[in-house]
């Protein structure tokens, strides 16, 4: 059987693939049975409390009825793995998160390495090139290790970039040393 004969035998309100309906257990007058249509059948729960078995036996049917595969799961099964479907997802999107916050912490390390590479470029022969060639090393090293964080998470990362900007005023790489990468180079 499918969603839109069940529908049409609840006289259910709603649009494809969600509707509501009354109960036939209890007789409400509210819409508390929820109907869906999803890709393995039509699913039935009844939001004030009645059992999914009570409420398709009213009707005149059974699991089996509902189910388009050939492969039937009682309602408990289903809803379990329903459960772990869902909580796949949340670990998917919790990695997806956690690849994008590492992306970004490489990226800006790549920044802030190239930008002292640009600066131990101009400072060479002078005073301060032996502590910009530190920083710059240790800038570089906390972007490779945010890389291969990456990587263990996400092994298709793509490569620390070659820096390449050369001439880069003094004034935006300070605008990239801020507290949290000051605590790292120890500046």
């Amino acid at each position: 059987m499918t969603a839109d004969e069940l529908v049409r035998i609840l006289n259910a309100k709603g649009r494809y693939p969600k509707w509501r309906a009354r109960c036939p257990v209890h007789k409400s007058r509210g819409l508390t049975l929820a109907i869906r249509a999803e890709d393995d059948g039509t699913h039935v729960y009844c939001h004030a409390g009645c059992s999914d078995d009570d409420v398709l036996a009213a009707v005149g049917l059974s699991w089996k009825d509902l189910r388009t595969k050939k492969e039937w799961l009682p309602p408990e099964e289903f809803k379990a793995l329903q459960r772990k479907k869902e909580a796949d997802e949340l670990v998917a999107r919790e990695r997806k998160k956690h690849i994008r916050t590492l992306t970004a912490e490489t990226r800006k390390w790549e920044t802030v390495a190239s930008l002292l590479h640009a600066h131990l470029a101009y400072a060479r022969g002078k005073p301060e090139e032996k502590a910009i060639g530190r920083l710059w090393r240790k800038a570089l090293a906390t972007a490779r290790d945010r890389h291969g964080r990456l990587t263990e998470v996400w092994p298709a990362a793509p490569e620390v970039c070659g820096y390449s900007l050369w001439k880069c005023p003094r004034e935006i790489t300070a605008r990239f040393v801020g507290p949290e990468i000051a605590e790292v180079l120890e500046i």
